[in-house]
């Protein structure tokens, strides 16, 4: 329960709960809070999940194929500036490629704007090392996508 050290009357709560579902489609609940110190109510957030997919237009500003510009620092203190985080995503998996042609790859990702024409590059990529970036690519798309966002 999300009780913290002050309890809402109960009609603050009732809107605060209508707020959460209309902007954000999140539920809540309200709960009566149990602590005798505090006289009146609290919420509780029950799991939600919210559906992203900016080809057909859900919550497509939260995808990593909206253009979003950021710059990303490697370990080694250099920057490069992406226009999204496809692209940024893109772009690094090419490091983990042995093939001859990754470094025209990541120029093709990097001349192209269109995310999801980066995406189409991307997965073209011969020679990647999937042991490798089957490691890191979950955890490098959720740092990308909290960078985007700063």
């Amino acid at each position: 329960m999300a009780m913290g050290k002050a309890a809402l009357p109960s009609r603050f709560v009732d809107w605060l709960i209508d707020e959460f579902k209309s902007r954000y489609g999140i539920t809540a609940v309200k709960k009566l809070n149990r602590n005798p110190q505090y006289n009146g109510y609290g919420l509780e957030f029950m799991e939600t999940s919210v559906n992203v997919y900016a080809e057909t237009g859900d919550n497509a500003e939260l995808s990593n194929l909206a253009i979003r510009p950021f710059e990303y620092t490697f370990k080694d203190g250099s920057k490069v500036e992406y226009n999204s985080v496809e692209q940024a995503f893109q772009h690094i998996k090419t490091r983990y490629s042995r093939s001859p042609h990754a470094l025209y790859t990541a120029q093709q990702i990097m001349g192209e704007e269109d995310p999801s024409m980066i995406r189409r590059i991307g997965r073209s990529l011969a020679g990647l090392d999937t042991a490798k970036w089957d490691q890191i690519s979950s955890k490098l798309l959720y740092y990308l996508m909290l960078y985007s966002f700063q």
